[in-house]
């Protein structure tokens, strides 16, 4: 009878632990962005946030290996960090402007080209609200 007491609550400590890291994973997706030149901007889908870390982009390319820039959006594209400059295949940690790091909150990326891009430049990787 104690074993099987033992047994029970062990197994309700594993279950409630499952729970709590599921609870507290971040989301990540990838991105396929065509980037319109000459200053022009791409979004990503939207993602919520879990914690208060920075974003990160992990940028695997730029077509033509140019520089662009990426910035973390609302969905209605009001910028929420500054903007960072993102070499082809390079990894940005992102960080919000204060008091935008809400925990809930949908956000997006954006990916822009700088003014003197003239052509329109494809960007892959994948990101996340959350660095950690």
């Amino acid at each position: 009878m104690r074993r099987s007491r033992i047994a029970l609550a062990l197994c309700a400590l594993g279950a409630m632990l499952a729970i709590a890291t599921v609870a507290q994973a971040r989301y990540i997706a990838s991105y396929d962005l065509i980037v319109p030149r000459m200053n022009g901007n791409a979004y990503t889908s939207t993602l919520s946030k879990v914690n208060t870390s920075r974003a990160v982009d992990s940028n695997t390319s730029n077509g033509g290996g140019y520089t662009m820039y990426t910035a973390v959006f609302h969905p209605n594209t009001t910028r929420v960090t500054p903007w960072y400059d993102l070499a082809s295949g390079s990894r940005v940690y992102v960080a919000y402007n204060s008091g935008q790091n809400l925990v809930g909150t949908a956000y997006r990326l954006g990916h822009s080209n700088r003014l003197s891009t003239l052509v329109s430049v494809q960007s892959r990787g994948s990101w996340s609200p959350d660095e950690r």
